[in-house]
């Protein structure tokens, strides 16, 4: 596609852990390079990344569109005004529901090796608000994580016997509080249960079987440049 077409930009949407192959592909070709976030899952990858933009001087950019939500950008506004002073520490909350939050653990983003971690998929819109909002990088990170919630214990809290591949085929699924029906919508349907058979993926795996690998409950403590510090859950 890069020889025939010969564009001048490359627009990476692929799973996260495979955005440093492309990216690299296209700048050694010549083209400039745009992905969505995350730039790439590990860190020796985005180093790989960073080297070839350097080598090849193509233009990287990583999207974050939550920069561009009024009330984040109305925040940037308020601290380059000077309205509260310097900044010296931020306390950063975020709490995924059970709606939301449980999609992350029924679909391919429950495994490390596709999507990183919910840190690398999910958080890096938060830390970048954050190193945007104060205009720093960090300079020291310690964090830790562990997956308390999405486990075969909770299942049986809510009094289910067993661990089942997915809810369409669910014996116990009129009984689970985070069953759900693709069928039942005419979108969901037509965008993941009639393409199954093409990509073998399905969008409705239970959120509580033991092949999972990511954290549910997560916490960071990141020094910056200027000394602020943030505490992230």
């Amino acid at each position: 596609m890069l020889t025939e077409a010969t564009p001048d930009t490359v627009i990476v949407r692929t799973v996260d852990a495979t955005h440093h192959d492309y990216l690299i592909w296209a700048m050694e070709a010549g083209c400039d390079v745009i992905t969505e976030k995350p730039m790439t899952t590990e860190a020796e990858k985005c180093r790989r990344v960073l080297a070839t933009h350097r080598r090849t001087g193509r233009s990287c950019r990583v999207t974050f569109n939550y920069r561009y939500s009024p009330p984040r950008s109305q925040v940037k506004d308020l601290l380059m005004s000077g309205a509260i002073g310097d900044v010296l520490s931020v306390d950063f909350h975020w709490l995924l529901n059970t709606h939301h939050g449980a999609d992350y653990f029924r679909r391919r983003h429950s495994k490390k090796e596709n999507w990183g971690d919910l840190f690398v998929h999910k958080s890096t819109h938060h830390f970048d608000l954050v190193n945007w909002w104060l205009g720093a990088m960090p300079v020291s990170v310690m964090a830790t994580g562990k997956r308390e919630f999405y486990t075969a214990a909770t299942a049986r809290r809510m009094g289910l016997t067993g661990l089942h591949e997915r809810c369409r085929t669910c014996p116990e699924k009129s009984q689970c509080g985070f069953a759900l029906d693709l069928s039942a919508s005419t979108s969901l349907k037509a965008f993941y249960v009639d393409q199954e058979g093409h990509d073998g993926s399905f969008r409705d795996r239970c959120v509580f079987r033991d092949d999972i690998d990511i954290e549910d409950t997560m916490n960071a403590l990141v020094t910056y440049a200027t000394g602020a510090t943030l505490s992230f859950r």
